[in-house]
């Protein structure tokens, strides 16, 4: 790779983690390419260099919020004294990750943009189903049906963080995020260990 080319996959990259956390932040509608080009120390103009649309850029944001997203997840989830299961809900429900979107899960988001988007819907299905694979391996139990359990733990806890996201009242958010986990965890437990 020559010079310039080294260089326009260094822009390439950068457009696209800017992307990736402003769309988290703000939603697709919200954050125009003249932002994230100059946030890059880009040219507008020279947006379509990189990108054949908006569109595509949209896309590539997407997957890539999808892997950073987890990426920070993981590295947060390292820090705690739990493990498995019971470590990913600590960090997603908790109030780092209510308070930076930007760089949290694309699913609590952008569920609501990407339903909106042919074109995100189609990144936003292959990321959540990457997603709901590696939840699924925290899960313990007969491995039929896990991936639908592991989707529908992704649900509710994104949903409880969208929502917690948009309250005022952060003892009401805060009593929301602590009741979510223990709901998953209690169902996950199982009917035998409920007490």
């Amino acid at each position: 790779m020559g010079h310039s080319s080294a260089e326009k996959a260094a822009s390439h990259e950068r457009i696209v983690v800017i992307a990736a956390r402003r769309f988290r932040e703000g939603g697709f509608e919200a954050v125009s390419i003249a932002d994230i080009m100059a946030e890059a120390g880009l040219t507008h103009g020279g947006f379509y260099k990189h990108f054949q649309s908006r569109d595509a850029l949209v896309s590539e944001a997407v997957v890539r919020s999808f892997l950073a997203g987890k990426a920070r997840l993981e590295q947060l989830m390292r820090t705690t004294d739990s493990s498995g299961l019971e470590a990913f809900l600590e960090v997603y429900l908790s109030q780092q990750h209510l308070a930076d979107p930007g760089a949290g899960c694309p699913v609590a988001a952008l569920a609501a943009d990407a339903s909106r988007s042919p074109v995100a819907q189609e990144a936003f299905g292959t990321g959540f189903e990457k997603y709901a694979d590696w939840v699924a391996a925290m899960l313990e139990g007969p491995s039929q049906g896990r991936r639908a359990r592991a989707a529908s733990i992704i649900c509710t806890i994104a949903g409880t963080v969208a929502v917690a996201r948009s309250l005022r009242n952060p003892a009401l958010a805060g009593g929301m995020l602590d009741a979510t986990r223990r709901m998953v965890l209690s169902v996950e437990a199982g009917p035998s260990d409920v007490g």
